[in-house]
């Protein structure tokens, strides 16, 4: 049954109606719809391409490389296709305005050089060729590698190459998924040889979209270490090695030829490690071949013992105190012979390194400039040197020296075991010594 009434309020007679009850609260209002997913891509979204048989085009390079490729006819956008399930047929063409004699689009994990399949399309004798590897090191791969003993992704290769001197590429490429293909891709000026340029290609091949990356040349940094490298140990150093043997007298009489030794080495030693750095921070070694790699090395090894003589060298006087301490002035004689035959053989290390690396350039970008370069300076100093040597400079430089040298020429006598003050070995390692 119903609770009773309660009592009326205020003790007074007559009935008193209740108040109603509250009013609910009102409601929130609904939460707005979430927008429509935006459509797939459609396939129509693609620059159609201009080659027979292709449907769509990507400008990686615009006006100069670019790819094409036909739509599978098997894939579906999303799922997921077993390997080797659907194909895709690609081409890449190259303009003559890049100079290319070769292009090439490789299939890697992670878009990587090393380990990947690539087919390359190049001229020969003004044929076109074409061809699939593998890139199993920075060096030239093997005919008939890709694959390396399993199946090449690439198939039914063609090249074509223009009498304009474009070249082109068409490749079917086995897909695990047709609408996420990533390739890379690389053109250069000698096949087997280093590109000038790469990057990676992403598309879809069945709904259209794409993207490319185009990765710096690294020609212009290697001419960059090749001048420094030249410069360095083809001018400067050879000048310094000259001045101290040969042009002890006149103008550059004692001390100033020394003042112009040290500061022709130093600029050249800023040059050389400049140089290195620059080596250090933008090559990769594995790429860098073992004849020039390990000569580089070898000079690195006899410049960094050169400066360590110069640092400890013996006091010119056979009168004055240790060096440093404890480094005695009778050993100057000794010292002059190491410094000047480590010196020439410093030079023959660094000029062949020069040679190594100039022919790497030309090997690389068919560019000989730097290796002629290279080679006229080599052949300025010899004839400098050669030529010093017949007018009797070194000779001017130490009867300029005076009689200061008597102690050491003494003593490196006695070292060689010859008496004979003008036997050309004497005269070689006698004073005027580099260090005074």
């Amino acid at each position: 049954p119903p609770p009773p009434a309660p009592p009326p309020v205020g003790g007074g007679g007559g009935d008193v109606a209740s108040p109603p009850p509250p009013s609910p609260p009102p409601r929130s209002p609904p939460p707005p719809s979430p927008p429509p997913p935006s459509p797939p891509p459609e396939a129509s979204e693609c620059a159609p391409a201009s080659a027979s048989g292709f449907d769509c085009v990507a400008e990686i390079i615009p006006g100069k490389l670019a790819i094409s490729w036909a739509t599978p006819t098997t894939p579906a956008v999303g799922r997921k296709l077993a390997a080797g399930e659907a194909s895709v047929r690609v081409r890449i063409d190259a303009h003559a305005s890049l100079n290319a004699e070769y292009v090439a689009v490789g299939l890697g994990a992670g878009a990587k050089m090393i380990g990947a399949d690539a087919a390359v399309a190049w001229s020969e004798d003004d044929v076109a060729r074409a061809a699939a590897y593998r890139l199993d090191s920075y060096s030239n791969p093997e005919d008939g590698s890709c694959g390396d003993g399993g199946p090449c992704p690439f198939s039914d290769l063609e090249g074509a190459s223009g009498a304009d001197g474009s070249v082109a590429l068409e490749a079917t490429i086995a897909m695990a998924d047709a609408s996420n293909v990533v390739l890379i891709w690389a053109y250069g000026p000698r096949w087997k040889g280093f590109h000038t340029a790469r990057g990676k290609v992403v598309f879809d091949a069945v709904g259209g979209g794409s993207s490319a990356k185009v990765g710096a040349s690294k020609k212009d940094v290697h001419f960059t270490h090749g001048v420094l490298m030249l410069v360095t140990w083809a001018v400067l150093i050879p000048l310094a090695a000259l001045v101290a043997r040969a042009m002890r007298w006149g103008a550059l009489k004692a001390p100033r030829w020394f003042k112009v030794h040290m500061g022709t080495n130093a600029v050249a030693a800023a040059l050389f490690v400049w140089g290195i750095a620059l080596a250090l921070a933008r090559f990769d070694s594995k790429a860098i071949p073992k004849a020039h790699k390990e000569v580089g090395l070898v000079m690195l090894l006899l410049w960094a013992l050169q400066v360590l003589m110069g640092i400890f060298r013996p006091n010119a006087s056979a009168t004055a105190s240790k060096r440093l301490g404890f480094i005695p002035s009778s050993l100057r004689p000794q010292y002059n012979i190491a410094h000047r035959g480590l010196g020439a053989l410093t030079l023959v290390v660094g000029a062949a390194n020069c040679l190594t690396g100039a022919m790497r350039y030309d090997f690389l970008y068919d560019d000989s400039s730097l290796l002629l370069v290279t080679w006229a300076c080599i052949a300025l100093c010899a004839v400098a040197w050669i030529g010093t040597e017949l007018a009797g400079w070194p000779a001017r430089g130490r009867a300029s020296a005076g009689s200061s040298d008597s102690a050491d020429v003494g003593l490196t006598l006695g070292t060689l075991g010859s008496s004979n003050g003008s036997s050309s070995l004497a005269g070689w390692s006698r004073s005027g010594a580099l260090f005074k």
